[in-house]
């Protein structure tokens, strides 16, 4: 679970592999934790989606792929 803020979309999308929250409805993340605890299939794939997402997107290797794009476009402009 993540709440609402700016940059929360790009660590999780809502439903897919967490929940989005309002920070400041207890009420709705009750409601959550407790489905949560209920279904721990759907605990099983947000945490297999959430870990993929991750390791794609914030692994070492990724983030060196990543800043070899950015200096390869920086050295093109030159």
């Amino acid at each position: 679970m993540v709440t609402h803020s700016e940059s929360s979309a790009e660590v999780l999308q809502d439903g897919y592999d967490g929940f989005l929250i309002d920070p400041r409805d207890s009420r709705e993340m009750g409601k959550k934790i407790a489905f949560l605890l209920e279904d721990k299939e759907l605990r099983r794939v947000f945490v297999d989606r959430a870990y993929k997402k991750v390791m794609e997107k914030y692994s070492w290797s990724s983030i060196a792929q990543e800043m070899l794009e950015l200096y390869k476009k920086l050295e093109e402009q030159q």
